[in-house]
């Protein structure tokens, strides 16, 4: 969806709302616009109504979508700079949580706010720091290289790349942690691959 028309009448909750919370390494240098490229960054909040899309300059990441707490779709982004995380659902609270899937690699993305059905807003509540943060330094191991592929022979390619189910992000899951990854496919500490 290229245009917002679509969704006069709607709510438009810009990228600086206090009740956004942004997991990982971003740039805030403009607020309204919020920079990021890094695998495993995450964007987390909740909201009001039946509906939530998303204002995303972007074109070559993908990115889980979690409502509620379970795996809503995959957004696999384009030249469009709005996408639809869900619509037609229970006109209640919902939680909220977006992950990048892919690695810096593909290029930089620029998050601007979310779009709610009219008159309903994001929900204010006071954020709870988790007590363990963990920051994950390395290569593909990290950034889920081949982890979506059909063997461990695949190819890279943005559909096979998942970092929420690399081992670092399920480690910290496990420890009730939120995490950071700052790691890119082939770059070693001492000698890079190949």
């Amino acid at each position: 969806i290229t245009s917002c028309e679509f969704f006069e009448g709607s709510s438009h909750i810009d990228a600086d709302d206090p009740s956004i919370e942004y997991i990982g390494r971003f740039d805030f240098s403009n607020p309204k616009s919020v920079r990021f490229d890094w695998p495993g960054v995450q964007i987390r909040t909740k909201f009001e109504g039946t509906s939530c899309s998303m204002k995303l300059k972007d074109g070559n990441n993908d990115y889980n979508v979690f409502i509620d707490g379970r795996l809503h779709k995959i957004i696999r982004t384009t030249s469009d700079t709005v996408y639809v995380l869900a619509n037609g659902l229970e006109n209640k609270t919902h939680t909220l949580l977006i992950t990048k899937r892919t690695e810096a690699l593909f290029g930089i993305a620029a998050f601007e706010g979310f779009i709610l059905d009219g008159g309903k807003d994001l929900v204010k509540s006071i954020k709870i720091l988790k007590k363990r943060k963990i920051e994950f330094v390395g290569d593909s191991y990290f950034t889920g290289f081949g982890s979506e592929g059909d063997s461990s022979d695949c190819v890279f390619s943005r559909e096979t790349q998942s970092s929420y189910v690399s081992f670092g992000p399920q480690l910290a899951r496990k420890l009730d942690a939120d995490y950071s990854i700052v790691a890119i496919s082939g770059s070693g500490v001492v000698k890079n691959y190949g």
